[in-house]
């Protein structure tokens, strides 16, 4: 299948005058005028591709320290849209493998992950969601990839908190730069973590237990939902968490 990520090549990207003028750096041609100049890019997408800048280079500086769990990153997974419906947030990006060669330390896909993509997560938020979430997009509290929690907490405690605190930052700043209309946490442990509250229970499950809390990031209406795919999620309370989210779309 092909790739959704932008294959822009081995590019940097320099910013001068509050990235006023920015060019790209082709490692075969030289300095050339970037297709999408200050002047023509969104205030999202300078900011966007300034956070990508920064990753790569802390990716590129504690890669030997990680050693064999340096897998790579990833940070957005659809486009950089302005006052989307929703923007969905995950704990951290899974992986086994560094994955970088896929184009995911260059820029963001050019199609939204959660509408095209066929793992079981996908297809749960799109079944809870619809089809509209080709208009949403998303990213993690973490951007380096783990496979599991396990592994993640193996890495040592200090570099394992630089890591995370340096991602917190940086989609910190992504969320305030795109505004969206509401923030979707995936994990109810995820928006604990994220908003230091337990939040308010905005919707509970056929066994009484939570399926939705409320409470706010940075100003934006966020919700956290129990995991899709990581959660024993019945189909009643498939059904009640279609019907919270997008009465339109429930059976």
């Amino acid at each position: 299948m092909r790739s959704l990520y932008r294959h822009v090549g081995k590019i940097d990207l320099e910013y001068a005058a509050g990235a006023k003028g920015m060019v790209e750096r082709d490692v075969n041609d030289g300095l050339r005028p970037s297709p999408r100049t200050a002047s023509n890019m969104s205030d999202a997408e300078i900011v966007c591709r300034k956070i990508y800048e920064e990753t790569r280079s802390c990716y590129d500086k504690l890669k030997p320290a990680l050693g064999s769990a340096a897998l790579g990153f990833r940070i957005l997974y659809g486009p950089p849209m302005v006052r989307a419906p929703y923007m969905f947030l995950g704990f951290q990006p899974g992986g086994r493998q560094d994955e970088s060669d896929e184009g995911q330390h260059d820029g963001w896909p050019d199609q939204s992950w959660h509408a095209n993509a066929s793992s079981p997560l996908a297809n749960h938020l799109r079944a809870v969601f619809g089809i509209e979430t080709v208009k949403h997009t998303g990213l993690n509290m973490v951007f380096f990839r783990a496979p599991n929690m396990k592994a993640w907490d193996s890495i040592p405690s200090t570099l394992r908190r630089e890591l995370e605190q340096f991602s917190l930052e940086r989609a910190q700043r992504i969320v305030e730069v795109l505004e969206p209309q509401h923030l979707v946490v995936i994990g109810l442990r995820t928006f604990k973590q994220l908003t230091n509250t337990n939040g308010e229970t905005a919707l509970l499950g056929q066994r009484c237990n939570r399926l939705v809390v409320k409470g706010e990031f940075g100003g934006i209406p966020t919700s956290g939902i129990v995991h899709l795919s990581g959660a024993r999620v019945s189909r009643q309370d498939r059904e009640k968490l279609k019907e919270h989210f997008n009465p339109t779309i429930s059976s």
